[in-house]
């Protein structure tokens, strides 16, 4: 990973979580992570000192896994992570005047992570700071909407052509779908979907503050309420960007789904919520790389590109800060229920794909 800059870090981060759940020469991969999130730090580059800072973050929360390894082991992995966090706060503060540069997005390659007993292959991954801790979400000005509107169509007219089709414009309703408008439309689908999901979590916290007759946590209200703003910014800018006739006629649908899925966990407990989350925008992160990298491959798009990755960028704090909250891995009913979300989340963006 050394030399590799902000996609070394990923990797590095990715390394560390693996090694998390396997147990296996966990002690090395954090010294290995320390001296990368170091370098990184020290090379006074922000884009990846704030990387480093965001995963040295994540790294302090896996500390209560390792509790079995013993107590000396432990204090050494804590005290490395907090170094590495100090670190990168050095690097990072060293760079606050080029903050525009932390907007600057990076995929990860597929690579191989080596070490004694363990390759780790690395998927595509959304790699970018989230809005969220920028202090604001996303919105229609970080943005230049027409021309997002402009590339979608001027890539419509080249599949249109391509396949043999007539001259009719992408805005037309009669105007046939191609791979970007079905994506876009599963794109308006999801987002519908996740206000949904915060709007039903919010209704049963509600309830069971009225049932429990006791006030909800505060940090599950917080939780909810700020996720479900950052979705509702998503939701506009697609709005904005599709016309109706791009849109999948299932939107009623989703919004009912949506609202059962987050309904349903949040009323038998926070932890439940917070992992329906993390399944949810585990492959949420999937699917928006699955259009963010052959737009980049093929050099199409760079506004929408834009857009997709800070969209992309926040589902990935989402799933994040959600995992953090679940305080520990799920077990074997919970993994299930995880894999039935992430399979009908997928199934849900196939139709609407197609619908």
């Amino acid at each position: 990973c050394k030399g590799r800059g902000e996609e070394g870090v990923g990797i590095a981060a990715a390394a560390l979580r693996t090694f998390s759940l396997a147990r296996s020469d966990w002690l090395g991969a954090c010294h290995c992570l320390l001296r990368i999130l170091s370098s990184a730090a020290e090379s006074s580059r922000p884009v990846e000192a704030v990387a480093a800072w965001s995963h040295a973050r994540r790294a302090l929360s896996l500390t209560e896994k390792f509790k079995g390894a013993g107590a000396g082991a432990g204090r050494t992995f804590s005290l490395a992570c907090l170094h590495s966090f100090g670190v990168v706060l050095v690097g990072y503060s060293l760079n606050m005047t080029s903050m525009r540069l932390i907007r600057r997005s990076s995929a990860l390659s597929h690579g191989q992570y080596m070490s004694r007993n363990l390759t780790l292959n690395c998927k595509q991954t959304c790699f970018v700071q989230p809005s969220r801790l920028m202090g604001h979400c996303v919105s229609r000005d970080d943005f230049n909407i027409q021309r997002c509107r402009d590339e979608v169509a001027s890539t419509h007219a080249l599949a249109d052509l391509a396949s043999g089709g007539g001259e009719v414009s992408w805005e037309q309703p009669h105007a046939r779908w191609h791979w970007l408008d079905g994506e876009l439309s599963s794109n308006i689908a999801g987002e519908t979907g996740a206000v949904y999901i915060y709007r039903g979590a919010a209704s049963a916290l509600s309830l069971r503050e009225s049932l429990l007759s006791r006030a909800i946590e505060p940090d599950v209200s917080r939780f909810v309420h700020e996720h479900m703003e950052a979705e509702a910014a998503h939701l506009e800018l697609f709005e904005l960007l599709l016309p109706q006739s791009k849109r999948t006629r299932l939107l009623p649908v989703w919004r009912l789904f949506g609202w059962v899925l987050g309904f349903a966990p949040a009323l038998v407990s926070p932890r439940a919520l917070y992992l329906t989350v993390q399944a949810v925008e585990t492959f949420v992160e999937e699917h928006y790389m699955e259009q963010i990298v052959p737009l980049e491959q093929q050099g199409r798009c760079p506004e929408l590109v834009k857009l997709l990755r800070a969209c992309c960028a926040d589902e990935v704090h989402h799933k994040d800060d959600a995992a953090d909250r679940a305080q520990g891995p799920p077990g074997l009913l919970e993994r299930a229920w995880m894999a039935v979300v992430r399979k009908g989340s997928a199934v849900a963006a196939e139709v609407a794909r197609r619908i």
